[in-house]
């Protein structure tokens, strides 16, 4: 409990009852008279520790009538009120809960309305992590001019603004179309190895307009 400040000419050695006492500056009885050290005691029967400016920021807990300083692991540990804000790398901590990734709801594919082979798009696909999770999804943006055109799959050329799509572990990505110019077009990817590109193909199936 906080205190009433304390006189310069009050000696804090002989104060006994709990609490936390603002000291003005030139009391002589303070162990730096200048400021800059605060001793705290649960009661007089109890051990004292001592806070320097350098580690104030450093909080103390009072454990079985011990004062501990936090270890490693306490000041690593994540904190309710960010509701995982804290997380270093949450595409890491996603996979190792074995938890689906919702990646993205608008995300720019390949960031501009170039060509793609099929083999680029899987390399996309990769670097964002689709086949590191149980469930990997994400939708391209609406934006024509910053989506990729896969161009190779015999299925016409194929915008990815706007599309819908979800991987299933390390072997299977599939994407959906649904605007006015390819009707009911799913197309999905096979994955064998990370390794080998020449292990996944393209499957077109259902209505598409070519163009």
């Amino acid at each position: 409990m906080l205190k009433s400040a304390l006189d310069i000419s009050v000696d804090v050695t002989k104060i006994t009852s709990p609490g936390i006492y603002p000291i003005i500056q030139g009391n002589i009885n303070v162990p730096d008279a200048s400021a800059g050290l605060l001793t705290v005691s649960l009661t007089p029967s109890k051990p004292q520790i001592t806070f320097q400016k350098e580690n104030s920021s450093v909080v103390y807990s009072f454990v079985n009538g011990n004062w501990v300083k936090p270890t490693a692991t306490d000041v690593d540990a994540l904190a309710k009120s960010q509701n995982g804000g804290d997380i270093p790398d949450i595409d890491l901590f996603v996979r190792n809960i074995g938890a689906a990734r919702a990646f993205n709801g608008g995300i720019n594919i390949g960031g501009d309305s170039g060509s793609w082979t099929t083999a680029e798009f899987i390399t996309w696909l990769e670097s964002q992590g689709a086949f590191n999770h149980p469930y990997w999804m994400c939708k391209g943006s609406w934006a024509y001019a910053s989506n990729k055109i896969i161009t190779d799959t015999g299925c016409g050329s194929i915008c990815l603004a706007g599309r819908c799509g979800g991987g299933s572990g390390d072997w299977r990505c599939d994407y959906h179309s649904g605007d006015n110019t390819h009707h009911n077009l799913r197309w999905w990817c096979t994955q064998r190895s990370v390794h080998l590109y020449q292990s996944r193909r393209w499957i077109c199936s259902g209505m598409a307009t070519r163009f």
